[in-house]
Formats: C-alpha cells, structure tokens, sequence
C-alpha cells in the first residue's frame, strides 16, 4: 500500500502523468520520444493510476498509445488486464481495452516485434486463436464462478464470440454446459444459449442448395425430458432449417437435466419457458410464408387444392405445438407434485410457485402463436384453442398469474 501511495503521489508529479478520471482536461497524447526510458516511465506510472483506478480512461488511452509503438508487448498486457479485472470486475473501462486487445490479436493487427505471440508474417495462426479464446473462457469462467450474476463477463464471452463468427475464425472453445451446473442460477449464461440458439433456428440454407428444402430430422418430444407425449416433432413440420432441431432439442435436454436438480431454482425455470418461446417464434415466418405460398387466402382453407394444403401445414405445426405444450405442462405438474411432498411445513415451496409461473407464461407463449396462425387457417387451430382454453380455466382457479394476463390469454385465443 505504501509502495502505491508513493507511485501515485509520483504519478501526479510527473510531466508525464496521466490525468485524474475526474479531470476536466482531455487525454494526453503518447510520448512522441525514442527514448525507450521516457515510454517506460509512462508503462510504470499508467500502471500506477490504474491499480489505483481502474476506469482511469485516460491511462488506458496512453497504454494504447504505448502498445502501438511497440513499447507494450500484447501478451504481457492481455495478463495485466486480466489482473485488473481479478479485483476490478465491474470496470468498464478495462473490459473495452480488453475487447480493443483481442480484436488485435484474433483480427492479425498486433506488432510483428511480439515474438511470442505473432508469427513472422504479422498474423495470428488458428492454434493461436484456438489459445486466445480458450484462455479468455477460462477467465470468464473465473470471474462468473468468483462472482453471482457477472454479466460483464457473459457480455464479454458473448460480444468475442460475435467477432470469431464475424471474421471466420472457425473454433471449437464456445461451449461451457459445466458451468451451468456450478452457477445455476445465473441467468446471464442461459441468456448466451438462448441467442445462439436462436441464429442457429434463423439460420437459412442457401438458395438453390441441398439443403434449401426444410429438413425432414426429428425429434421425440417425450425424449426431450418432458413429458409423455410421444409425437414425433420434425423439422418440416415446423418450416426450421436442417440442424435446427437437434440443436433445439440439445438444449432441451440440458434444460430438463438442470430442473430436476434445481428445481428451486428460477434461471432454469426461465430457462425452459425461452427455449419454448424461441421455437415459436422462429417457426412463425416459415410456416406464414408456406401458408402464403400454398393459398392466397388468410382464412380460407376450408376447400380443396391449394387451400387444402394452407390447412395441412397449419394443422401439422398445432399438433406438434400442442404435444410439446402438454409434455411441458406434465413436467411442471410433475414437479409441483415433488415438490409438495417434501416440503416441510405450511411455507410453498419456491419449486411450486415457479412451476405454476411456468404454466401460466407457457400458455402465454402459445396463445400468442396460434393467434398468428389463426391468421392463416382458423379451423387447423380450433382443437388446440379449446384445449387451451381448459386449460386456462385451471390457471384462473390457481391465481397462477395475474387477472390481466389471464385476460390477454383468452382475448389471443380468440374467446
């Protein structure tokens, strides 16, 4: 502590200092020198006022100054953030200069003078990358394990992935199911596989390929770990990519594997209630667009030839709709069951509420679907409309949400 007091107090006696973060005066400008001396009087004091103050922007301007130069090598201050964000998670300051870092380094812009990190032709080689990426999971990892809730880091993971995708670094490090387990109730992660799942579910075949046609994969929805509903949902049935649905149905089963651990918990909880919402909504546009291409007309599909086929496709996509809902709904009844049998005392167990939210939010989700697909064919909808109109009757009896939902789920069914 006495060493930092009397750097910093050197610091702000310098002509080379950095200015306080409350300073009304702007950046300094890098020393322009060739003294090599002189830039690492600059590296030590900037050093100084950031372990002192993270956000400092200023010190960060003039390290970047430095690290063009080449007075800084990347590797040494890639450890040097990391450092800083061991005791300073929250700066932001430190997490832009670290983005700022790792755009140099993946992206090939470092200095040809780093041995260490940078080949001889200036550019990074994908095992370089591949050992970037894997060393920063690790210290999002760190971070989110030392700290509850720690978007900073996700946000972090999730902006490093964009730029990997972004620029065509093919890698195999974005995967981490086995922190889900340490830090269930940490939204932030679900948050991260739910956006990839969705660009996945988003993600169009070219046109003209193989692949062009809606995939024909399937998946059990009683093998999702849900229920016992035992229809086949396919990728065609629902208009989803090829792929799609096995990466929707991986999820599904992470998901199932953490309620029945956690079921305390609300992350999964939430969790589950997306993974169900994203699949209704990227399955909207295709199956709209099918419709339209099949018939001309919004709600007539109650004659033959191509009206016939607006029906079909919207019938199908109910019915698979409609046995993923229920083997939910079983689950979350399941649960409540569970839960109730051992709890202890008068208190309702947290499993119970947040399996009755689940229930009320599910029906949410799908009243709002089959609104849109009441829009294209009202009769390949009308069996599961009742059923969810049963059902909501149910919930109203629970008070599982409040009056106002209720209503807009009756008002999206159409009764």
């Amino acid at each position: 502590l006495v060493e930092y007091q009397r750097a910093h107090r050197k610091l702000l006696a310098t002509p080379f200092a950095v200015p306080c973060p409350s300073a009304p005066s702007r950046p300094p400008k890098a020393a322009t020198t060739a003294d090599p001396g002189a830039d690492q009087v600059v590296v030590s004091l900037s050093r100084a006022a950031l372990l002192c103050c993270a956000d400092c922007a200023s010190a960060w301007h003039c390290r970047e100054a430095l690290l063009d130069q080449g007075s800084i090598h990347l590797e040494a201050e890639l450890r040097f953030v990391a450092l800083l964000l061991r005791t300073n998670h929250k700066s932001g300051e430190t997490w832009a200069y670290r983005r700022r870092l790792l755009s140099r380094a993946l992206l090939g812009q470092a200095d040809a003078s780093e041995p260490m990190l940078v080949p001889a032709d200036g550019r990074w080689t994908p095992m370089d990358a591949e050992g970037v990426v894997c060393r920063e999971l690790a210290l999002v990892e760190e971070l989110a394990r030392k700290y509850d809730h720690h978007y900073y880091a996700w946000n972090h993971w999730a902006w490093l992935e964009h730029l990997c995708v972004e620029n065509g670094l093919a890698l195999n490090s974005f995967d981490f199911p086995r922190l889900v387990f340490v830090t269930p109730s940490h939204y932030g992660l679900f948050h991260h596989r739910l956006a990839n799942l969705g660009a996945r579910l988003r993600s169009a075949p070219a046109p003209g390929s193989s692949a062009s046609a809606p995939a024909s994969t399937s998946a059990s929805i009683g093998g999702a770990g849900g229920g016992s509903g035992s229809a086949e949902m396919t990728a065609t049935d629902l208009g989803l990519p090829a792929g799609a649905l096995e990466a929707w149905e991986q999820e599904r089963r992470l998901s199932s594997s953490l309620l029945a651990t956690f079921p305390h918990v609300e992350a999964p909880w939430a969790f589950r209630l997306q993974l169900f919402a994203v699949l209704l909504e990227e399955s909207l546009p295709t199956l709209a667009a099918r419709g339209r291409r099949g018939g001309g007309g919004d709600r007539g599909c109650g004659g033959g030839g191509e009206t016939a086929d607006v029906s079909a496709v919207v019938a199908r996509a109910a019915k698979r709709m409609g046995a993923l809902w229920r083997s939910d709904m079983e689950m979350a009844s399941r649960a409540t069951k569970e839960a109730r049998s051992a709890a202890q005392g008068d208190a309702e167990p947290a499993a119970v509420r947040f399996a009755r939210r689940f229930r009320a939010h599910a029906l949410m989700e799908l009243a709002a679907w089959m609104r849109d697909m009441r829009g294209r064919c009202e009769a390949g909808v009308e069996a599961l409309v009742q059923e969810a109109l049963g059902a909501l009757e149910g919930l109203k009896t629970e008070a599982a949400a409040a009056p106002v939902v209720l209503r807009l789920i009756k008002l999206d069914l159409g009764a």
